[in-house]
């Protein structure tokens, strides 16, 4: 699926889509041995920020009415977690973003989607330059970013959680981006200020997520940008 959506991101970019869900059927076997169809949903959605992330969920449909019960996340870091409803947290986001554009701001996380967006023009920019013989084309998965989280003990790793859930207005990513300069990937470290979290004011939490991520990046030599 992100191969396909690098492939047709000019396209999908032009039509403006925010989201592409599919559903497909695999012939399988159960655990008893006997053939299954097993229905898997594919989720393409900009609803977490980032541009079309892609997910997918396999479908676990009562036995005797055949609806969904509940789907579980099949790859990722999230892989074998179940939820009841996979765009349970679209009101939450909505909710915040009105609120960053209320006061002239934008949502923390919608950030990573502009970034990519972005990364995409410089791609199209690149391959238009070349020329139309050039065999160049832009790569799969040219942008990934896992937010970096405190491991109780007081350093911050890379991991992820539920959008709209962090309770402290500073949060920071580690991003890999694949550019022209770049095409096999390199990673920048980015902390935003989140407005929606007690007005995005900046207090001793705020402060030691910025130093913590600004740490981060100096020991692992990598550039740090601030998006206040």
């Amino acid at each position: 699926m992100d191969h396909l959506k690098s492939k047709l991101a000019t396209r999908l970019l032009k039509l403006r889509v925010d989201e592409i869900e599919v559903k497909v059927r695999v012939a399988t076997t159960g655990e008893d041995g006997k053939a299954v169809v097993q229905p898997v949903r594919l989720v393409a959605s900009s609803m977490e920020g980032e541009w079309l992330k892609t997910t997918a969920y396999l479908e676990k449909p009562d036995p005797v009415t055949g609806v969904t019960r509940e789907f579980c996340v099949l790859d990722g870091a999230e892989a074998s977690a179940c939820v009841l409803d996979p765009y349970a947290t679209s009101n939450i986001i909505q909710t915040k973003r009105s609120i960053a554009r209320r006061v002239g701001s934008t949502y923390a996380y919608d950030f990573l989607g502009l970034l990519e967006v972005g990364l995409i023009g410089e791609w199209d920019s690149y391959i238009i330059d070349l020329g139309s013989e050039t065999s160049t084309t832009m790569p799969a998965g040219i942008f990934s970013s896992q937010e970096l989280l405190d491991d109780g003990s007081g350093d911050l790793v890379p991991g992820s959680r539920t959008i709209g859930t962090n309770k402290v207005g500073m949060v920071a990513w580690l991003v890999t981006m694949k550019t022209p300069e770049y095409p096999e990937g390199r990673n920048v470290v980015f902390i935003a200020n989140d407005v929606t979290v007690q007005s995005g004011s900046f207090g001793v939490e705020e402060d030691d997520i910025y130093f913590k991520a600004s740490k981060f990046a100096r020991e692992r030599g990598l550039p740090r940008v601030y998006i206040a």
